[in-house]
């Protein structure tokens, strides 16, 4: 079993930490380090037989298979597979859902919220593999009023809305240049590059604000992994 839920003071510890003083927090060893080789050495072999062609955020309902998609290349892909889907990878889907629950205690959510699509909310996991130099997610910032052509339900101004990542690639080791870019200073300001200026790699669990602008560019691939991380973002599912 994964014991990572926080305490009373860890929980008062992550909100200051995502809404005060840094717009993220870092749980260290998240994964194991045995179950972090693992499951890289699974997500990169030939499974992409396993899931369905794109489906839009917009199109996604209860039922949805998970699906996936590659671009800017072939070689960059994102793996989506949605809570009701049957997972296949077992170890992935619970470190998932156990992030999730960290998340809602961040939120002072039910532990369970978006791991039920009667919640009103449902989450999906994207294993997502990044080995372009090119800017594979726009700058943007999320729940922030700007437009979204293919949400993932209300896009509304909501600055306690959080996101969640599991790193499973280290920088100098799987990749360099760039990666996840985080302008926790503002738009305009010099972006913080997670694992080349904060102690961020394989295994770590972040947990960060969605209204903070992010991008993902300028990657330089050094191992097979390239920049493998994973996100867990909610969708609006109405019965």
């Amino acid at each position: 079993m994964i014991k990572h839920f926080l305490d009373s003071k860890s929980v008062i510890n992550a909100r200051h930490k995502i809404y005060n003083e840094d717009g993220y927090f870092v749980i260290k060893g998240f994964m194991t380090s045995k179950d972090a080789e693992e499951t890289i050495d699974f997500w990169v072999s030939d499974i992409g037989d396993e899931f369905a062609g794109f489906v839009k955020n917009t199109d996604v309902t209860s039922g949805t298979p998970k699906y996936k998609y590659n671009r800017p290349t072939d070689r960059d892909f994102a793996y989506c597979t949605h809570i009701w889907n049957e997972p296949i990878d077992e170890r992935m889907h619970e470190y998932v859902v156990i992030s999730n629950m960290i998340r809602n205690q961040i939120l002072s959510k039910p532990l369970y919220f978006a791991a039920h699509e009667a919640t009103g909310q449902a989450l999906q996991y994207r294993v997502n593999r990044t080995v372009s130099s090119d800017r594979v997610v726009k700058k943007h910032a999320d729940y922030f009023s700007e437009y979204r052509a293919d949400p993932t339900g209300s896009h509304v101004f909501d600055p306690s809305r959080l996101e969640i990542t599991i790193f499973l690639s280290d920088y100098d080791k799987d990749y360099t240049s760039g990666g996840f870019c985080f302008y926790k200073n503002g738009e305009n300001a010099k972006p913080i590059i997670f694992g080349r200026d904060n102690a961020v790699g394989r295994g770590d669990l972040v947990i960060w604000r969605y209204s903070i602008f992010h991008e993902v560019s300028n990657v330089t691939p050094i191992s097979e992994a390239g920049f493998l991380r994973v996100i867990v973002p909610t969708f609006d599912i109405y019965s």
